[in-house]
């Protein structure tokens, strides 16, 4: 499944500078995605769970709201049932920065870390591509959506 969100970010900005940060990272996301940002020179900071291996068109669609709507903190996919994904979105460095800042984040939930950003929602047309992929029958049902997305094109 690495390979293959790997293989999305690629597809959408080859440039991209990709960190992994692994399971051997306590402390769960929130705590890993701030460890991580002394060693980013870049702007902003895309997040994406490895277990969203179709994540290709969120990934697109937010990269186009950022370069639209510029002044957020950060740009957040939101499925058709109106949950807002926050493992797959894109996030200004500086930003995270100034609300991580004396945080012990280990094992919160990653949406406290960025609960004070000023974010746009950035509805996602496909929830197939916000899919979490945890159990093999999670894998079958993304692959019998994404066909019948291919379908119905």
């Amino acid at each position: 499944m690495l390979d293959r969100v790997l293989a999305n970010i690629e597809q959408v900005d080859p440039g991209a500078r990709v960190s992994e940060i692994g399971p051997d990272f306590g402390g769960g996301p929130a705590a890993a995605v701030v460890s991580a940002l002394p060693s980013c020179a870049a702007q902003f900071v895309g997040v994406v769970a490895v277990d969203m291996p179709l994540v290709r068109e969120a990934l697109v669609v937010v990269d186009d709201a950022r370069e639209s709507h510029p002044h957020v903190d950060a740009w957040i996919p939101i499925c058709a049932r109106g949950k807002r994904q926050w493992l797959c979105a894109l996030y200004r460095h500086d930003s995270l920065l100034r609300v991580s800042a004396g945080r012990d984040l280990r094992d919160r939930p990653f949406h406290e870390l960025v609960a004070d950003l000023s974010v746009l929602e950035v509805p996602v047309r496909s929830d197939v591509s916000l899919l979490d992929v945890d159990t093999p029958e999670d894998l079958e049902r993304a692959a019998a959506q994404v066909e019948e997305s291919e379908r119905t094109k």
